[in-house]
């Protein structure tokens, strides 16, 4: 009985649809019950739901259910016009993400229609409605680890609208929405929270949640788009950082392009040494990775394409918002000492690459070059003052006399495959270091020994001719 009494409910919305006698729909929806109402628009969605959408007209009841709310709502019905959109816009969204995860590819296409629609309606929609869409897709983003990508375009504008809500009275169970703990239990209670706590929350609460790694991108997208405080940009922001080490290798390029962009909102120093952290910590467990040697290759091909286009999102951000290039060198020479004490007295080699790289950018270059001379020739120094002193040694770190050597080796070998933008770089480094440490005067005024002067320019001769046998431009660049 109920399916033949929603069948001529159909069919007279349908009528009253071609007629477009909207406001005559909205009086007959509000007589509705919310269940019949929910039930209309699921039944209408369960069509697309199963797959089946050569069935037309599509989304046709649903657009009518919509209409008809919007038309009492200009009319002055407001509460009964707003129960309408509100009910309906949760029906979609329900159904959006009930909708099967793995046509993820073609879910964006088919619920286009209602995406719009959704957005179309968020700013006539009641802090109920939007409190609850709210939460419905954190659950979904809690339950599976994603969110839909039909919903991609409206979460943002959702969660910024559910910002300027006022305060509201919430029924909870337990903690949620922050209740103290002595209603804990399947007791309820009742508190009043601000729009803006609550989207705090919800936050608070998606970075807390486990991301599937497939869809890491596309949540640090959505987070990203979302206007945020200071406090939730920092909390994002770690969150993000730690989702690296989740992602997948072939989606670390993505992840990083999006945190770049959102350093743009602060905590630029954070985000990009957190970004090097995280590579020079991937190059040490593959340099510690037992293997045949062609697996070996491989590995560090594959890496290495991925450095490269990593490096070359870092410069292009840094093009755009060069206090990010700032932060870059800040970071480098705030962890300089504890990077060379790490690696043995060089720096690790892809926060050496990233600099060389952020060097072929003019206003970044002097700076970037003299900090590198530097750090080679006070190392090789260092290393030298450090074996001659038995006494102290075993009080410091070991820095070993060979780093720098095989670093500027290590950077030459990589550029043939993803790190071809540091080689222009690498060889004004070492033209640099022998400038430096190439006359006898030279080493005198400077306040490293002229051994280690010589050392310096022997390992820069032999990376320049490591270089000069592996690329053609670099002998014109000689």
């Amino acid at each position: 009985m109920a399916d033949e009494s929603n069948s001529q409910v159909v069919d007279t919305l349908l009528t009253l649809g071609r007629e477009k006698a909207f406001a005559e729909i909205g009086q007959m929806l509000s007589g509705l019950g919310e269940g019949v109402l929910y039930s209309l628009v699921e039944e209408d969605l369960g069509t697309l739901v199963a797959g089946d959408v050569s069935l037309s007209p599509v989304f046709q009841l649903t657009n009518l259910i919509f209409k008809g709310g919007c038309a009492l709502v200009e009319k002055g019905a407001t509460q009964a016009g707003e129960g309408i959109l509100g009910t309906a816009t949760s029906a979609c969204v329900s159904q959006i993400c009930e909708d099967d995860p793995r046509d993820e590819r073609d879910s964006g296409k088919k619920w286009s229609t209602i995406s719009d629609k959704l957005l179309e309606v968020l700013p006539q929609l009641s802090s109920r409605s939007i409190i609850d869409v709210a939460f419905r897709i954190l659950a979904e983003l809690k339950a599976c680890g994603s969110i839909p990508s039909a919903l991609h375009s409206f979460l943002p504008m959702l969660l910024d609208t559910l910002g300027t809500i006022g305060p509201v009275e919430i029924v909870t169970k337990g903690e949620g929405f922050g209740a103290s703990t002595a209603a804990a239990g399947d007791s309820t209670t009742t508190i009043t929270r601000t729009g803006l706590a609550l989207k705090s929350y919800w936050v608070e609460s998606a970075c807390s949640y486990r991301w599937d790694p497939k869809s890491s991108v596309a949540v640090c997208a959505l987070l990203r788009e979302i206007v945020l405080s200071e406090r939730l940009i920092e909390v994002v922001a770690y969150r993000m950082l730690r989702q690296l080490k989740l992602a997948e290798l072939n989606e670390l390029p993505a992840m990083v392009y999006q945190l770049l962009l959102f350093a743009r909102n602060g905590f630029k120093r954070e985000i990009i040494g957190g970004i090097l952290s995280f590579f020079d910590a991937v190059e040490n467990d593959s340099s510690k990775d037992d293997g045949d040697a062609a697996q070996s290759q491989k590995r560090w091909r594959e890496l290495g394409d991925i450095e490269g286009t990593v490096m070359l999102h870092i410069i292009y951000n840094i093009k755009q918002d060069f206090e990010l290039g700032d932060a870059l060198i800040a970071h480098a020479k705030e962890q300089g000492d504890v990077a060379l004490a790490a690696a043995g007295g060089a720096p690790s080699t892809f926060s050496f690459a990233c600099l060389l790289a952020l060097a072929r950018i003019h206003r970044f270059e002097d700076a970037v070059i003299s900090f590198l001379r530097t750090t080679i020739v006070k190392s090789i120094h260092d290393a030298m003052a450090l074996a001659s002193t038995g006494w102290i040694r075993p009080l410091l770190p070991p820095i070993r006399l060979s780093a720098q050597q095989q670093l500027l080796s290590a950077v030459v070998a990589r550029s043939s495959y993803g790190w071809d933008q540091v080689t222009q770089s690498l060889i004004q480094l070492c033209l640099s270091v022998m400038d430096l440490t190439g006359s006898s005067a030279a080493a005198r005024r400077s306040a490293y020994s002229a051994q280690a002067c010589a050392e310096a320019r022997r390992i820069s001769t032999q990376a320049l001719r490591l270089a000069f046998g592996g690329h053609d431009f670099v002998r014109a660049e000689v």
